[in-house]
């Protein structure tokens, strides 16, 4: 994973350079950005602060920053394209380090929860967000969204298994931390047509992946709204460069191939 991301920051870098950012000037679209960590450390997945609020700076200058919510509910008649910003397993860097910087922007995000904490502090190292943290993070309009409980394949899981998933543990984590839980993200992206189906039976209004394109394609699904994943090789020069059309179909022919040397 971390030389193919090496590889396509770098192409990406490149294009920037030929000007290929140029191309399709007047396109509106709608993207939602993937995000994980906010803090310094060796994972592919965590954003230094400062690149964050580099990253932030970039996307108010030259896009509408909006909500999930928006995306989901209204069609883009702005003249610019709509960024929505969301962060997947529930981090405590999170609260300390992007709220402070998307609140100045004046700008929410959705949080997309584990319901095992204690699973994600070992295999990660990192601290979880409190209930006292959610709770100030809800009553600033951000929205609380459902990663699963053990972050597992939803494919690989049967069909009681997935009920007891989408609803029971669901649920414990909404009565927990006493906020609503509209929205699911697949863990890893993956989902196929019975855990849509589940997700829409299991009263979410939406769920995400992460295959890396437009949010609202020609055929936008609800239970299927794609994201795109930021890493910590990218600079806000390169969010720029991603966020174009041509950055996106780059990005997500490379998701694509991401995912077939992962399942080798």
């Amino acid at each position: 994973m971390i030389d193919t991301a090496k590889l396509f920051v770098t192409i990406l870098r490149v294009l920037s350079k030929l000007k290929v950012d140029t191309l399709f000037p007047d396109s509106v679209y709608d993207v939602i950005l993937c995000y994980h960590a906010i803090e310094d450390d060796e994972s592919i997945f965590s954003v230094s602060p400062g690149m964050f609020e580099d990253h932030v700076k970039q996307l108010s200058s030259s896009y509408s920053l909006v909500s999930v919510p928006e995306i989901i509910a209204t069609k883009n008649d702005t003249k610019l394209p709509r960024v929505a910003i969301t962060f997947d397993d529930g981090y405590k860097s999170i609260f300390t380090s992007a709220y402070p910087i998307l609140s100045a922007n004046n700008t929410t995000a959705c949080i997309f929860m584990v319901g095992d904490k204690n699973m994600i502090q070992k295999q990660t190292g990192k601290k979880i967000l409190t209930k006292k943290e959610v709770s100030t993070l809800v009553s600033s309009e951000w929205q609380i969204g459902w990663h699963t409980q053990n972050h597992r394949d939803l494919r690989q899981l049967n069909l009681a298994e997935l009920k007891r998933d989408f609803v029971r543990h669901k649920n414990i984590l909404k009565k927990s931390l006493n906020v609503d839980i509209n929205y699911v993200a697949y863990p890893f992206g993956f989902y196929n047509e019975r855990v849509k189906r589940l997700a829409y039976k299991s009263n979410f209004v939406a769920g995400f992946t992460v295959d890396g394109f437009k949010a609202n394609s020609r055929s936008f699904d609800k239970y299927a709204i794609d994201r795109v994943t930021i890493s910590s090789e990218m600079t806000a020069d390169d969010v720029r460069m991603l966020l174009t059309p041509v950055g996106l179909m780059l990005n997500r022919l490379f998701t694509r191939l991401w995912r077939f040397k992962d399942s080798r």
